[in-house]
């Protein structure tokens, strides 16, 4: 009777430890300032934190994670073409691509679209068998706009938005190069 108490207790106090080990996992994903979503070995998403459902447009309630992609679209970098499953940073890492710098779009339902940068990875135990894969994604959506703005400012006039002569330099260049390849 002894024993089997001892084996009680001990296991209480696993089960304790993995409880709290779980909410403290929690706690750091939903601190994280960059989006991280995960996927299992079958490709089910299976965890968003807090920056990744800001950046998808997803409610704050929890739901099933085939319904997670009604909330948004993914777009390549040029933000108009819709990005194929292949394409998917998430889908690449889980079959076993290492993802660098991946730039795309999230278009969440009636929110303003995020321009993000993907690195992700598959996720392996150590006998080597896939768990399935990471993506973190790290908001650059103002970077961009600040990027537009300063083209903008390099080729249109400041206080009449006209074309200036860099702008008309730039494109007598290029119109004469297409002249002179179309003869």
């Amino acid at each position: 009777l002894g024993n089997l108490l001892g084996q009680f207790i001990a296991r209480s106090q696993a089960e304790h430890a993995l409880e709290q080990e779980g909410e403290f996992l929690n706690a750091l994903l939903d601190n994280i300032t960059e989006g991280i979503v995960a996927c299992d070995a079958q490709g089910s998403l299976t965890t968003f934190n807090e920056a990744a459902r800001v950046l998808h447009g997803l409610p704050a309630e929890s739901m099933a994670s085939d319904q997670w992609s009604g909330h948004y679209d993914l777009y390549l970098a040029d933000g108009s073409t819709p990005m194929r499953t292949a394409q998917v940073p998430l889908f690449r890492a889980l079959h076993g691509e290492q993802v660098r710098d991946v730039e795309m779009v999230i278009a969440p339902k009636d929110l303003p679209r995020h321009v993000v940068v993907c690195n992700g990875r598959a996720l392996v135990n150590r006998a080597g068998e896939k768990l399935g894969a990471v993506v973190a994604m790290h908001d650059i959506t103002e970077r961009k706009q600040a990027e537009e703005r300063l083209l903008q400012l390099a080729h249109f006039d400041v206080l009449t938005g006209l074309p200036n002569r860099h702008l008309f330099q730039e494109s007598l260049k290029n119109a004469m190069a297409q002249a002179d390849a179309q003869g």
